[in-house]
């Protein structure tokens, strides 16, 4: 195992980009001077982009993981 170099964990990057980004991209058609009945899917277009690309491939691990976590935070836990 010697001469091998760590890798980078950008894990803890990705929950915080996501959380920037989806203020970002909700705001983003009405600035952008959308109509209104075409904001909400273009926000929800934007925040599933962010999504894909931060997450990509990976997005069901994260998503089991999210889970995981939801349910250990309960009131009893």
């Amino acid at each position: 195992m010697s001469g091998i170099q760590p890798v980078r964990n950008w894990e803890p990057l990705r929950p915080a980009l996501l959380t920037a980004g989806l203020p970002l991209v909700s705001w983003l058609p009405a600035a952008l001077g959308a109509p209104e009945s075409a904001r909400v899917p273009a926000a929800e277009a934007g925040i599933v982009l962010v999504a894909v690309a931060l997450y990509g491939r990976t997005w069901p691990d994260a998503l089991s993981r999210a889970r995981a976590a939801l349910a250990g935070a309960g009131p009893n836990s």
